[in-house]
């Protein structure tokens, strides 16, 4: 028998007999009880015995597989309107995206939650990235003005972090 881990750290391996009280566990990596953590591929051997020392033997094959790896860019607040490039990180395999497409690259407009997920020989591993929309600050004067050639008139945009004029100045 064998069991297969998709982890890039570790998994749990237990034995599947009820759990009585008066049974003991050895494991072939020293663990003593019902369930143990393995770190890496190989076969584990568990010992249990009950309280008259009746003894089964058993052995499992363990296999961990590294996750594939995927890395999406961070969260982001594009202006409205604007599209922003998605795309993995790490780069290794082609993203599945949760908008149906299948690419290594996608552009998106519209704000939401986006994932990826990419998949390997054996296992799949998925990313998440959230995009926000930021509204374009709003200009309005408060009334068509009038004025005489010569003179000035003063328009003010509302308080905002920068301007540009038709004029190209920025105050």
């Amino acid at each position: 028998d064998s069991l297969e881990f998709c982890t890039n750290t570790s998994a749990g391996i237990s034995v599947k007999n009820p759990v009585l009280p008066y049974y003991k566990y050895l494991w072939s990596n020293g663990a003593t009880t019902q369930s143990t953590t393995v770190f890496s591929s190989d076969f584990y051997r568990v010992e249990v015995k009950d309280d008259i020392n009746c003894t089964t033997l058993d052995t499992i094959k363990a296999i961990l597989y590294k996750l594939p790896s995927i890395s999406l860019n961070q969260d982001v607040i594009v202006c409205a309107e604007d599209s922003v490039k998605l795309y993995n990180l790490s780069g290794s395999l082609p993203v599945a995206w949760s908008t149906g497409e299948f690419t290594d690259t996608i552009f998106v407009k519209d704000m939401g939650s986006y994932s990826g997920t990419v998949t390997d020989d054996h296992c799949n591993n998925s990313d998440t990235i959230v995009v926000n929309n930021w509204p374009p600050p709003t200009v309005g004067f408060n009334s068509e003005e009038y004025f005489c050639k010569g003179t000035e008139l003063e328009l003010d945009a509302g308080e905002h972090v920068s301007y540009m004029w038709s004029t190209s100045e920025t105050t």
